[in-house]
């Protein structure tokens, strides 16, 4: 299975998903599996890795994090 790349998203399609996974059953699934559902690899682990913890930020905030949304982790 082939892994897809994530795509970039506007702040208003960020808003909308954040918005579907607030009472979702999935907020608390780790995103690590879901995303091998989906056939997309996330680049952290841990069972703390879920919806639920980066739902509040902005995606501008989510773009500063190191590894995340196409960027290299800090060595």
């Amino acid at each position: 299975m082939s892994k897809k790349h994530l795509v970039k998203y506007s702040p208003e399609e960020w808003e909308f998903i954040c918005r579907r996974f607030t009472n979702s059953i999935l907020n608390e699934t780790e995103i690590a599996k879901l995303g091998q559902n989906a056939g997309i690899s996330w680049p952290f682990k841990g069972s703390d890795e879920t919806p639920n913890k980066y739902i509040d930020f902005t995606l501008d905030e989510l773009n500063a994090v190191p590894g995340l949304i196409g960027k290299k982790p800090y060595s």
